[in-house]
């Protein structure tokens, strides 16, 4: 039962009761009254406000879009992207009918950007081509995948089933006919269209592959590799081209079957290309190849005006230097991206823990700090490492020519001699050497692969969802409902959820499955320079170290990345629109504590008071901070803020702390024109909390209350004394739990028929029987609970529980 504790576990700190102050999931957030209120003048839209478009008008303009889960926090709707078209077509929508525009791609994004309180979600987790590598590029060259489906895929024949914010494997199969060129705006041609198939799709493909059915060269229907495989020329720069959904991991693994290797993320599930690169994709090997803003060569993008294009440095630079920096969701939407690779190298790892409880402690921290930028002038040595209250631990690695057991000794014996001294520790640390052959041999040991996972040599780590096979951490604290099944199904495995094409049931080829958003996640960075923390006395740099640990505040710790020199800091601060800070820093220091909706009590004031020119890196940093135009862009700001005020004149992408920014307030979701802008110095990025006293934002409109969590009883006493009911509900058949229970669990997305009969706090449901509350409720008998119907007439659940 230790696994199925554990899922349980994590979904019991989704329970709303509990009233955990550090992982409360997302709200309960108010169903509003549909015509029941007037937009103040140069404010977007929310769902009760006159003008808002009627669930007919979305299902008319936007036929993939899905309601969101009744009562629930998120945007209105949501679309996943599988073309540029659907794109086009979202940002068009968006634009069209006033409303905020939330982007999501892996779900990864602390500050909580991609999960907006109303309109629309454009997830682009569906926007997966095979990735085209090449032994070189000049511009004008296209790389074009062909035109697939992509279906998720366990090993063999079955199929993954699930969200997941983790790589997923895919098979591509190719395909053709009518309409499967879309044709670009002016300034380029979109590719062929390709993306996720949906279950239905992916289950037919796979079982005609399954019964081995010919397929010529390039017929529809025939399966294609997910990467071609090239010999790299020596002298020449290799690259791929790789689509917006793509992650670190499954780029990893392909790069490496051309002996290559990418530049990219620690966690493999980020994707390759989205906000991570966008804001300058900081990686472990950066002062010798580069940020991953530096390895772009060209992007695929659309505008705010709809138009699809392609930028270079010579095609359209201007949005090229700002998308290289400026930051996700901000100037555009990034459909896909070549890149450069690089030939695969060694790496060797020195690993340590050094334990103590004396405040001496900081002492050996601050030494270290100190002595880093030598270390890695003279052995090669970077990469990541942590601090706790009581334990420091080192992940530090030596790529390429310093990669030698030698070399490490040479570097991490008088280190930890040092620090061992320094810190009033009983036990000096054993130092733990490691040499890896290639880049995706470190990777695998250092974060796991999807298939260790599947031979459960690896468990969940705090983002992932693994591989598809369980919902994330993240989805969990969403909605329990969708975890406790498979606890069930598989409790001493938990991790397992690929299904054999032949077990499919209709329901499960029905499914869709959608990026979810991380929990937002409170915390402060500074981008710190050699030259700067070594002109501080060690004294003081150890007592602003320590004053940065309060011991209140749960689960505290220092994530360390030592980077610095090189290429890093080789282009020009204003090259690009990448925080210039970049070029300088040698470390990028992130004290962080577990993730929630609640402030928590700690920051960093005390270092940046001794660094006060340290910048911050805008994706890992505090949404409070005041001088953040200038800690997240510094010099480039003024220009970038031109630049977005050109290519986004109607701010149809609104996000916070980005870009802009200040343009809007927020109150509540309620979005509007900031009549003081700019903003003035020493005052925050809008901040996107819930405010109950609002007078204008959703705490102020009519509506009725958002529900609680039907399960949270059953997984209480789960955890309190190991007990489950002898029959879980089955949430597909509407066994077990009543309709009102379903609706207060939240059963997952709803697609609104257009001509569906029911209406629920001003949604309509589909043909809803019965009344709760006195508003419709919605069919989930066994026939509709998750019914298809192509001529609108029964309203889709995309339910998030599979079993």
């Amino acid at each position: 039962m230790k696994g199925l504790s554990a899922i349980l576990s994590v979904a019991l700190l989704a329970a709303p009761s509990l009233q955990h102050a550090a992982m409360l999931p997302p709200n309960p957030d108010k169903v509003l009254t549909p015509n029941s209120s007037n937009a103040p003048a140069g404010c977007k839209l929310l769902a009760s406000d006159r003008g808002f478009p009627t669930n007919e008008t979305v299902v008319k303009e936007l036929p993939k879009a899905v309601r969101k889960q009744w009562g629930t926090l998120g945007p209105d709707w949501t679309i996943k992207a599988t073309s540029v078209k659907d794109v086009q077509d979202a940002i068009k929508f968006a634009k069209t009918h006033n409303i905020r525009l939330s982007v999501i791609t892996t779900g990864h994004d602390f500050h909580g950007r991609n999960n907006g309180r109303s309109g629309l979600r454009l997830d682009l987790s569906g926007m997966v081509e095979p990735i085209v590598f090449a032994p070189s590029w000049k511009e004008g060259d296209v790389l074009t995948p062909p035109a697939t489906t992509a279906c998720p895929a366990g090993n063999g024949s079955e199929m993954a089933m699930g969200p997941s914010l983790k790589p997923k494997k895919y098979r591509f199969f190719r395909r053709h006919g009518p309409g499967d060129e879309e044709e670009g705006e002016e300034e380029a041609e979109a590719p062929p269209a390709s993306g996720e198939g949906s279950a239905g799709e992916c289950a037919k493909l796979i079982r005609r592959s399954l019964l081995k059915k010919r397929h010529g060269p390039g017929e529809e229907g025939a399966e294609t590799d997910a990467y071609n495989v090239i010999t790299p020329v020596p002298g020449q720069q290799a690259v791929a081209r790789v689509s917006a959904a793509i992650v670190h991991e499954v780029f990893y693994l392909a790069a490496d079957k051309s002996n290559l290797f990418v530049m990219g993320a620690q966690h493999g599930g980020v994707s390759a290309i989205g906000g991570w690169m966008q804001g300058g994709g900081h990686n472990p090997f950066a002062p010798d190849y580069g940020m991953q803003v530096d390895q772009v060569v060209e992007m695929e993008v659309v505008t705010a005006d709809g138009k699809f294009q392609k930028v270079s440095e010579s095609k359209n630079p201007d949005l090229f230097w700002a998308l290289r920096g400026g930051g996700g969701s901000t100037f555009g939407i990034v459909t896909a991206a070549t890149v450069k690779v690089h030939p695969t190298i060694p790496i060797a790892v020195g690993r340590f823990i050094l334990n103590s409880t004396s405040p001496k402690l900081y002492d050996s921290l601050a030494h270290f700090l100190q002595v880093g930028p030598d270390l890695r002038d003279k052995y090669g040595v970077m990469g990541y490492f942590y601090h706790m209250p009581k334990a420091f631990q080192s992940s530090l690695h030596m790529p390429g020519k310093f990669a030698t057991l030698e070399n490490a000794k040479a570097a991490f014996e008088p280190l930890v001699d040092d620090m061992f001294k320094m810190s009033g520790g009983t036990v000096r640390p054993q130092v733990q050497y490691t040499t890896y052959k290639t880049y995706a041999e470190w990777y695998a040991a250092l974060q796991g692969t999807e298939e260790m996972e599947e031979a459960g040599e690896k468990f969940l780590t705090y983002y992932d969802g693994s591989d598809g096979s369980v919902p994330s951490q993240s989805q969990a604290m969403e909605n329990p409902l969708q975890i406790v099944p498979f606890a069930m199904k598989s409790p001493q495995n938990p991790s397992r959820r690929s299904l054999h094409v032949r077990d499919l049931s209709k329901r499960d080829e029905e499914m869709e499955m959608y990026a979810m958003p991380m929990s937002r996640t409170y915390l402060d960075s500074r981008l710190v320079s050699a030259q700067d923390i070594k002109a501080i006395p060690l004294a003081q740099l150890s007592a602003a170290l320590r004053t940065s640990f309060v011991p209140t505040v749960q689960g505290i710790a220092m994530r360390g990345f030592l980077y610095g020199g090189g290429k890093q800091a080789a282009p020009k601060a204003d090259a690009m629109g990448l925080n210039p800070a970049w070029r300088t820093s040698t470390y990028h220091l992130i004290m962080n504590a577990v993730p929630g909706d609640a402030r928590h009590d700690y920051d960093i004031s005390a270092l940046r008071r001794i660094f006060p020119r340290a910048g911050a890196y805008v994706n890992e940093a505090a949404p409070q901070t005041t001088d953040w135009k200038t800690a997240f862009w510094g010099s480039n700001y003024a220009k970038l803020e031109t630049l977005k005020k050109r290519f986004d004149p109607d701010n149809v992408f609104f996000c916070t702390p980005c870009v802009g920014a200040d343009m809007w307030t927020y109150d509540d979701e309620r979005i509007c024109r900031n009549p003081r802008y700019p903003s003035p110095a020493g005052t925050a990025a809008p901040q996107t909390l819930p405010n109950m006293q609002s007078k204008v934002g959703i705490a102020s409109l009519p509506g009725v209350k958002g529900v609680p969590n039907a399960l949270a009883p059953i997984i209480e006493a789960f955890m309190k004394n190991g007990t489950l009911p002898k029959t879980m509900p089955d949430f597909h058949a509407g066994n077990g739990l009543n309709e009102a229970d379903m609706m207060a669990g939240g059963m997952g997305f709803v697609q609104a028929g257009a001509a569906g009969g029911g209406n629920m706090g001003g949604m309509d449901m589909g043909e809803g029987e019965g009344q709760m509350g006195g508003m419709e409720g919605m069919d989930m008998g066994a026939e509709s609970e998750a019914g298809h119907s192509h001529d609108g007439k029964r309203a889709r659940s995309l339910a998030t529980s599979l079993w």
